[in-house]
């Protein structure tokens, strides 16, 4: 008898003996990795009985429902079927669910094509009421113009049995508004009540956030007091800002992303008050700059005890006297500051790190390459290596751990006086070797030797001592130093 016979092992042996919570643990794996793909899920309940039984009874593996919209190419998936499939065999289980649009609609309206897409949103709407977390695109209310969208809402409302009601374990919401929004507003009301335990806002769109669309959320009985996390996409006024932050005591991260006008001698009626708030991030657009004055004549009216990180992105010129007043307020140990001032100089910013002790994390960095890069050099590498003899730390921000700039900042430096201030801070900072530097945007350049000596001597001291630096994208010069290590080793 062939010995290997009596070893082998039925095809199915596997699909039928391993158990069923084994199968379930790996389900879940591959659901994790795949985000929720529910093609992966469908193939899995494919290949034999118990898989489809085990996978169709495990609510979990149903619990993300993403339906997508292509305006332009009018294509909709899932279809009605699958997604009445998802939501019956997600069971009970609080959903994880998104609405999104695609492209462009037409100026004519295919009819067919509404009467497809209107049983999907319907059936999507119903089960929002199980949304933990909700992405909703209110753009596809575009294909739906020709008829009264307040009502056919309603009418959904009221088809809805009578323990339905709005969502009740919703925690994250993040809404995409349409031109002229405002119209929606009593659409969009009917996905919270003052009760839920909602914790994050999310606003994006085209339309201008205005004091209306709040006072409309306000009216609607959104929970504002309890938010821990708000984000802010659309182009909202200074104003508006305020009011959102005085609405919102329990903030723990404000991110406000394409700030917009007000004048210099703009001032709220009080001091807004943010004792939780942990994370400030301002950001205006580029085409602003002149019209918006410096962020740091908004931050002495925002008392914040508990900051740890602030972000300045785009911002117009620094003011040293307001910002100073920002931190006698409320001395807020600040860790991690990102300084993008159009303009700035570098006894700015030495200003202003002298007045934070506490940072680790320092982001030097320009995310609009439009405006003027700040150009590091002497004075600044030179202030970066005072040292305190009575205290043994640097004198400027003594646990600075990360530095984050633009490759422009250093390119025209002619000597290493940037490297040098680095390899200092690395060797003697209390950090030890926990000191980082990132490079951005190390484009290929075509500079002269001269202009690459800073770069060649840090790719040089993270060769020789370890040096943790880290250049992106890897240009040129970065391969050639990767190359001649690899080689180096080889030979070894």
């Amino acid at each position: 008898m062939d010995p290997s016979s009596t070893l082998s092992i039925p095809v199915n042996w596997v699909l039928t003996k391993v158990p069923l919570d084994i199968w379930r643990c790996l389900f879940h794996i591959v659901w994790r990795d795949s985000s929720g793909a529910i093609s992966k899920i469908l193939h899995l309940s494919h290949v034999c009985t118990s898989w489809r039984n085990t996978v169709q009874s495990t609510p979990e593996l149903w619990s993300r429902i993403n339906v997508r919209i292509n305006l332009s190419r009018k294509v909709a998936t899932p279809n009605i079927e699958l997604l009445d499939l998802m939501t019956r065999n997600s069971q009970n289980v609080p959903l994880t669910m998104s609405l999104e649009t695609d492209g462009n609609l037409t100026a004519d309206i295919d009819q067919l094509f509404v009467l497809e897409v209107m049983p999907l949103f319907f059936h999507f709407w119903r089960a929002m009421e199980r949304a933990k977390s909700l992405n909703f695109n209110f753009t596809v209310l575009q294909l739906f113009r020709s008829y009264n969208i307040v009502e056919l809402v309603r009418s959904i409302q009221a088809a809805r049995k009578p323990r339905c009601g709005a969502p009740n374990h919703l925690q994250d919401l993040a809404l995409t508004l349409p031109l002229q929004s405002r119209v929606i507003t009593s659409i969009i009301s009917h996905l919270w009540t003052s009760t839920l335990p909602i914790r994050s806002l999310n606003l994006n769109g085209a339309d201008r956030l205005s004091l209306d669309h709040i006072t409309s959320f306000e009216a609607s009985s959104f929970p504002f007091r309890q938010l821990q996390r708000i984000a802010i996409g659309l182009p909202i006024d200074i104003a508006v800002v305020f009011h959102i932050l005085s609405l919102t005591p329990s903030l723990l991260t404000a991110v406000f992303s394409i700030i917009i006008g007000f004048n210099k001698d703009f001032k709220p009626r009080s001091n807004v008050v943010l004792r939780s708030l942990e994370e400030l991030s301002l950001c205006r657009k580029d085409d602003m700059i002149s019209e918006v004055p410096p962020f740091t004549l908004l931050l002495r009216f925002i008392i914040t005890p508990s900051l740890k990180t602030l972000k300045l992105q785009n911002d117009a010129e620094w003011s040293p006297g307001p910002f100073q007043t920002f931190l006698q307020n409320a001395s807020p140990r600040i860790e991690h500051l990102h300084l993008d001032i159009q303009d700035s100089h570098q006894g700015d910013i030495i200003e202003c790190l002298r007045l934070l002790p506490f940072l680790r994390i320092l982001d030097l960095s320009v995310e609009d390459h439009i405006q003027q890069e700040l150009c590091i050099g002497r004075e600044f590498c030179t202030a970066m290596q005072e040292w305190d003899t009575s205290n043994t730390a640097f004198s400027i921000c003594p646990k600075l751990e990360k530095l984050t700039i633009n490759y422009e900042a250093i390119s025209y430096s002619f000597g290493t006086v940037f490297a040098d201030m680095v390899e200092n801070r690395w060797r003697r900072s209390t950090e030890g070797h926990n000191f980082e530097v990132k490079i951005k945007d190390a484009i290929d350049h075509e500079d002269g030797e001269e202009r690459l000596s800073e770069m060649i001597r840090l790719l040089i001291l993270k060769q020789l001592i370890g040096l943790n630096v880290t250049i992106e994208p890897k240009n040129w010069l970065v391969r050639l130093f990767e190359r001649q290590v690899v080689g180096s080793a080889q030979r070894l």
